[in-house]
């Protein structure tokens, strides 16, 4: 089990350091990430890549982005995944999977006024595996192509939006 806090310090990063980004790799694998103070953008994201791989992933903070253009931001690829979006931090993908695959499961929740998820696509929630999207606490996600909740059979999707102000 491994657990990191990335403080960028205020700076932003690309996806020429990193080509991709895993948060939860090997079978049997668990990791948690925490991202806040700066920009990360441009590689694709996987938590919860392999069976039996588990990962977190907390972007936090109001000076916090995380964007992947031109590529998928995964949350529970073929393990399972969980991504957290609070205190005003935003996340922006071309398209999103929650629970990308069968037997995988996938959570994402946007939490806090200020915090968003921008999907310049499509948001599939449950479009494999058990996948869940909650939004609270004033928190916005905002899709341009729209969105499935429960995409393919023997998948199973949920959408919670709860508290004023939260869309």
């Amino acid at each position: 089990d491994d657990t990191l806090t990335l403080d960028l310090g205020g700076f932003t990063y690309t996806g020429t350091i990193f080509p991709s980004f895993y948060v939860g790799f090997s079978p049997g694998a668990t990791a948690d990430l925490t991202v806040m103070n700066g920009t990360l953008t441009g590689a694709p994201v996987y938590i919860g890549w392999n069976a039996g791989s588990t990962g977190t992933l907390s972007v936090l903070g109001s000076s916090t982005t995380w964007t992947t253009s031109g590529s998928a931001f995964s949350v529970g690829l073929f393990g399972n995944g969980t991504l957290l979006i609070a205190d005003g931090a935003g996340v922006s993908c071309d398209v999103m999977f929650v629970a990308a695959n069968e037997n995988s499961v996938g959570n994402a929740n946007v939490s806090g006024l200020g915090s968003t998820l921008v999907v310049a696509d499509a948001l599939l929630v449950g479009r494999g595996g058990d996948g869940s999207l909650s939004i609270n606490a004033a928190g916005v996600v905002s899709v341009a192509s729209g969105a499935t909740i429960g995409a393919f059979a023997g998948s199973q999707g949920d959408l919670n939006v709860t508290s004023a102000g939260s869309e």
